[in-house]
This record gives C-alpha cells, sequence and structure tokens, in this order.
C-alpha cells in the first residue's frame, strides 16, 4: 500500500462489533462518542431510517469562539456528511449537507480533528528544507475512506480546515486508487499541485472549487493532464454595460443553457449546451426568469448564454439585466458567436442587410439579438459590423384657456436623422364649426428655422385631433419648435411649442 501521508496519517481498517443505539426512528449510531442533543436530534427523524453513523463517523473541533461538528452518515452505498455549528451557549445548528465532497459506495469512514497539526508533504528536496510544511488551521478535519478491493484497500482522504470568516475549504486530497494518477493533490484558491509518492508532477493553474459545501469529487480532475485542461481562469470583461458578478453555485448541478432567456432561443453546442456548476461562472442579470452566464468549456472555449434563475444558490440574487433594444442593421456579412472573448467560434452568420436588436456594448462587440433559420438567437458581433439605429422619444405641452396640445417626437438617429412628430390638440366644442380659429396645424422649425409644415389632422379621438409628419432633420438639430397654425389668424408664435433632444448616445 503507497504511503499517503509522512506524519498524520496512517489508515486503519476500522471494525466493530458494538451494537447500534438510536431512537425508535431514524439513524442508527455506533459511535461511543458523547455526540450534543441537537445533532442526536436531527438524525432522530424517520426520514434517517436505515442510515449508520460509524465508529468514528463523529468528529468536533473549535476555531476563534465557534465550535463544529461534523457527521458522516451512510445507507446502501450512500454517504452524506453533515455539519453543526454552535457559538458561545447556543447549541449545535445544522450548515452543511454535502455527498458530493466524499467518494460514494460501500466502505468506512473515519472523522478526525487535525485541527494545527502538520502535513509534510515536501514539493522538493530543497524546499523540504526551507519549509515544505502545510500546518492547517485550528478548525480542521480529515475524512478517510477506505474500500476493500480483493487483498488490498484503496484509500482517500480529504484535507479542510476553516479560515477566519467561517467557511470550510478543502486543503489537500490523498488518493490510493479512485482513478487518480497522483498520490497527493494540494489546491489553492488559483490552481493545484499534484504529487505522486511526494515526487510533484506539475501544476495548474485556475480557478479550483475548494468551498467544502459545493466541492465535487467526481468532478475534481483525477489527473495533472486533466487540471491543466479543464482549469482555467475567469477573463476581464471589456469596457461596457455588461457587468460580471461572480457567483458561487451549488457544486455538481448541471443546467440546459440557451442562446436567449428561454428554450424558444437556439440551443448552442448542437442542441446540448450545458453548464456544471462545478466551475467558475461569471452573472450579468436576468431577464424573464433566466440569468445570463459566461462559464468555461475548455482552456480554449467559454460561452455565453442562459440558464434558469431558480439556479443561484439561496438568498442570490441579481439585477435586471441593462439592455437597449435598440432597432440595428448589419453592415456586412459577419459571424454571430456566444464566445467572443477567447475562441470567438461562429454561431451562425449574419448577412448585410439583416436586422438585428442591439441589447449592450462590452468592448469592440455588441451584444445582439438575431434571428437563424427562423430562431431567435443572441450572441455578439464586432460593433462596427452593424449600425444601430437609436430611437429617443421626447415630449412638451402647451394649454391656454382655449386648447391643450401634447407633443411627442421621436428622433431616430440614422444618417440623415429624421423625427416622428405627432401633436395632439384638445380644442372646445364650438372648434367643430369650420369658421372658428381652431388649429389646424402646425410648422415645424429646426433650431429656430422652417424645414416642414403639417397642415392636416390624421386622427380624431373625442374632442382632440391629431397633426402626425415625418420628416428629416438637418445636421446639428438639437431643438424642434412646434408652431401653431390657425384657420384664421395663422401662425401663432406665443403658442409655440419647445421639444429640445439630446445629441446621439
Amino acid at each position: 500500500m503507497k504511503r499517503i501521508v509522512c506524519v498524520v496519517f496512517s489508515l486503519l481498517l476500522v471494525t466493530s462489533c458494538l451494537p447500534a443505539f438510536a431512537g425508535a426512528e431514524g439513524a442508527a449510531f455506533r459511535s461511543t462518542q458523547e455526540i450534543p442533543d441537537a445533532v442526536l436530534e436531527l438524525f432522530s427523524d424517520r426520514s434517517f431510517d436505515g442510515y449508520t453513523i460509524g465508529l468514528q463517523g463523529y468528529t468536533e473541533t473549535a476555531r476563534a469562539g465557534y465550535s463544529y461538528a461534523f457527521v458522516l452518515a451512510q445507507k446502501d452505498g450512500r454517504n452524506v456528511l453533515y455539519g453543526f455549528r454552535s457559538s458561545g451557549q447556543q447549541s449545535f445548528r445544522h450548515f452543511l449537507t454535502t455527498d458530493s465532497a466524499v467518494p460514494q459506495g460501500q466502505g468506512i469512514f473515519r472523522l478526525q480533528n487535525i485541527g494545527g497539526q502538520v502535513i509534510e508533504t515536501y514539493p522538493s528536496a530543497e524546499s523540504a528544507i526551507a519549509s515544505g510544511h502545510y500546518t492547517l488551521s485550528d478548525a480542521a478535519i480529515a475524512i478517510h475512506f477506505q474500500v476493500p478491493d480483493n487483498e488490498e484497500y484503496d484509500n482517500w482522504t480529504l484535507l479542510a480546515d476553516c479560515d477566519d470568516s467561517g467557511q470550510w475549504h478543502v486543503r489537500w486530497i490523498f488518493a490510493n486508487g479512485f482513478g487518480t494518477e497522483y498520490s497527493e493533490a494540494r489546491l489553492t484558491d488559483s490552481g493545484l499541485t499534484t504529487y505522486f509518492e511526494l515526487v510533484p508532477q506539475g501544476s495548474a493553474q485556475g480557478v479550483v472549487e475548494t468551498s467544502l459545501r459545493h466541492f465535487s469529487w467526481d468532478a475534481f480532475p483525477k489527473s495533472l493532464q486533466e487540471a491543466q485542461d479543464k482549469l482555467t481562469t475567469p477573463p476581464s470583461i471589456p469596457a461596457g454595460e455588461l457587468k460580471a458578478q461572480r457567483v458561487q453555485f451549488t457544486g455538481g448541478r448541471k443546467y440546459e443553457v440557451y442562446t436567449g432567456p428561454g428554450p424558444e432561443y437556439l440551443r448552442a453546442g448542437s442542441g446540448k449546451a450545458a453548464v456544471s456548476t462545478n466551475d467558475w461562472i461569471q452573472v450579468f442579470g436576468s431577464e424573464n426568469g433566466y440569468i445570463l452566464i459566461q462559464y468555461d468549456i475548455s482552456s480554449t472555449q467559454n460561452r455565453f448564454g442562459y440558464i434558469p434563475e431558480s439556479a443561484l444558490p439561496g438568498g442570490t440574487s441579481v439585477g435586471p439585466l441593462p439592455f437597449r433594444y435598440e432597432d440595428a442593421t448589419v453592415l456586412a456579412n459577419t459571424i454571430l458567436t456566444d464566445d467572443p472573448l477567447n475562441s470567438q467560434a461562429a454561431l451562425c452568420i449574419l448577412k448585410n442587410g439583416d436586422s438585428v436588436k442591439w441589447l449592450a456594448a462590452m468592448g469592440d462587440w455588441a451584444y445582439v439579438e438575431a434571428s437563424s433559420f427562423g430562431q431567435p438567437v443572441r450572441g455578439f458581433v464586432r460593433a462596427n459590423a452593424v449600425s444601430r439605429i437609436l430611437r429617443r422619444i421626447f415630449t412638451a405641452d402647451y394649454r391656454n384657456a382655449v386648447y391643450s396640445a401634447h407633443a411627442t417626437a421621436e428622433i431616430i438617429y440614422e444618417n440623415p436623422m429624421t423625427a416622428n412628430i405627432a401633436v395632439t390638440v384638445t380644442g372646445p366644442a364650438s372648434w367643430k364649426n369650420s369658421s372658428t380659429d381652431r388649429v389646424v396645424g402646425y410648422q415645424v422649425y429646426a433650431n429656430n428655422l422652417p424645414i416642414e409644415e403639417v397642415s392636416h389632422a390624421v386622427g380624431y379621438i373625442s374632442q382632440s385631433e391629431i397633426f402626425a409628419l415625418s420628416t428629416v432633420l438637418p445636421a446639428g438639430a438639437a431643438v424642434l419648435g412646434l408652431c401653431p397654425i390657425h384657420a384664421q389668424t395663422g401662425l401663432n408664435a406665443a403658442e409655440i411649442i419647445t421639444i429640445a433632444f439630446q445629441e446621439k448616445q
């Protein structure tokens, strides 16, 4: 059998003929330790019928005023780790349940308090002489697992400790068997290093899941090559409207990914795009019950897409996506990609003249919604490959003792810039008589220069008339003047409606 740890551990097969003890319902405890009532109460529930807590399936430790207790419960090859925490005079409260952090199957577990102990694993002779010891925090546990294998035993050990904020992290994995090509792996927040019989094999840089709550042994790399292929670092997001938020998802989950907020949108990866919560995931916001994320597929490919908002862990919320939904036109044939920051692989080809919706900007990229063979799809195109048809609506009102007017101007920032103008005029009943001095139209001014006249009504609502006009605006226009034309007295500058509008943004 390989030596897994130099000083701290020597895994022993523990058997016991002690009788199990428990209440009428719940898990059977074989431990001879004094276990707090609050811990026993959880396992007395009927849902734990058939579960067993082994002779050494319980341990306690403490750090900075907190006490921690861990229990390993087994039933028919399913193995579940439970954690409890107490402070001061408070009784233990349950804070952790995970079956992904430990191997599954038949075998014997042993939990051990190893707070403050030194693990003598040497990355090299030089560092062994210098400092090559790793000391765990005051609150640290070891979880050992042994599986009979003919005349030998495969054995596995996980070391986890608690940081100053009360978060538990996996720091080392020791494995003899279990499909690994190394005997030891040391985990950090930025990568891992593997060893075989104390000889370093190498390191892999990237985000490693160290949280005990979210750690998944099944997803953990079983070789250095696998680690180097899988581990990546979240990319920096270029300046723009999309802002990334790192969210710690519950490990061991998998979700279908769509290019838009719903299953009606194209699904990439030949219709099989999916994300595992065991790797890093960036979140950008929510829309219609879905969240926009970016995640890694491999060291050479990432993907933007949408998963249900319900995938967020409890207590986590994100804001709405800051989308503009502006009309735009494709200026030349171009690719649409869901991976602008890595592979830039094409989802589909957009053709010159295609209409799209401009959603957001991200550096040199524009995030747009388009159509591919009749199916909606969202992705990124080069910003200079599309032209936004920016639209802004501005309003103004006029009222005197005789009538009122409400004006709207939809400014379309194309070249040339145009305006869709509508004025709703509400006058007295006497205006139905054509001989009265009613409003019959408007003269439009741009920057105090007359450009066009609205001289007839296009609709009627009760005692209101609607005057409308679409017109091209001169370069540099920033103010519209709408001067009413009366049937008998003509233009009346005293009743002019002024609309100031913003420059293109």
